[in-house]
């Protein structure tokens, strides 16, 4: 895959605080009782939101970006006992995510573009073996920055849902996050 030079180096692209309450206010999967792991936490965002609503957050990630545990490579790591995984996971290896993620939790939440539905190789592989349970569509599109972004900050170009997992789940759903009444934060 050819990046854009442009690109941050790490796919460190922040999720907006407003991204994740409105996730959080549609979804019906977690609840405050449960122990979660942020892989790929970067500055703490999703983190920070999950710990103010009163779950119990396990943060890591590859790269020390100011939050959480760092060198923590995902991708070969183990965490015991944890309810669900929810992240913004890089993605150049968001298949790998999404798989490793499964043999970690019983629930598994990844905020991706939409279009990552698309693909004859996903369709094959992953969507044959690992069909979400949810695709949460965000009905406004976030604006992503990566990591030490200082410029101006505009409304978002791309499409993005939250992708859930559930363990044992047959049922496929697709949903819409519209409306929420929670007023856009700061990241």
């Amino acid at each position: 895959m050819q990046r854009s030079k442009d690109r941050d180096p790490n796919d460190a692209y922040f999720t907006p605080t407003d991204t994740i309450q409105d996730f959080l206010s549609v979804q019906n999967v977690l609840d405050p009782s449960m122990t979660i792991w942020e892989p790929a936490c970067g500055s703490g965002n999703i983190s920070k939101e999950l710990a103010t609503q009163g779950y119990t957050v396990h943060s890591t990630d590859l790269y020390n970006f100011g939050y959480g545990l760092s060198g923590v490579d995902f991708l070969n790591a183990n965490m015991q006992k944890v309810d669900a995984i929810i992240t913004n996971p890089p993605y150049t290896f968001a298949e790998e995510f999404i798989s490793h993620a499964l043999t970690q939790a019983p629930i598994v939440i990844m905020l991706l573009r939409l279009s990552f539905l698309e693909s004859q190789g996903r369709a094959r592989g992953l969507w044959k073996k690992h069909i979400p349970h949810r695709v949460y569509v965000c009905g406004k599109r976030p604006s992503m920055y990566k990591a030490n972004y200082t410029g101006e900050k505009k409304g978002g170009f791309v499409a993005y849902a939250w992708y859930v997992w559930v363990r044992g789940s047959t049922e496929a759903k697709l949903e819409w996050i519209i409306d929420t009444g929670i007023e856009p934060t700061s990241p």
